[in-house]
């Protein structure tokens, strides 16, 4: 899942933009399974470990609806460093 349309940049910034994408989605992740109560930990623990990309998809999309907003959060304290 890529955050920002790369295509037609060059093979290394294409890269680059992947590695940060994961940064900013993981750290996302990282906040809202903080939040998480245990029960939905365990479900997201077998999602993301046995599941397809469209089941984790699917998970995200259902159980935290905010996600789009919690990327945001993460873009905004990159780009105001």
């Amino acid at each position: 899942m890529s955050l920002i349309p790369n295509q037609l940049l060059p093979k290394e910034w294409q890269n680059i933009l992947n590695q940060t994408d994961n940064a900013i989605l993981e750290k996302a992740l990282i906040n809202i399974y903080k939040q998480m109560d245990p029960e939905k930990r365990e479900q997201m623990n077998k999602v993301f470990t046995s599941g397809t990309e469209e089941e984790k998809e699917n998970f995200l999309k259902l159980n935290f609806p905010d996600l789009p907003n919690e990327i945001m959060k993460e873009i905004k304290k990159v780009t105001e460093k």
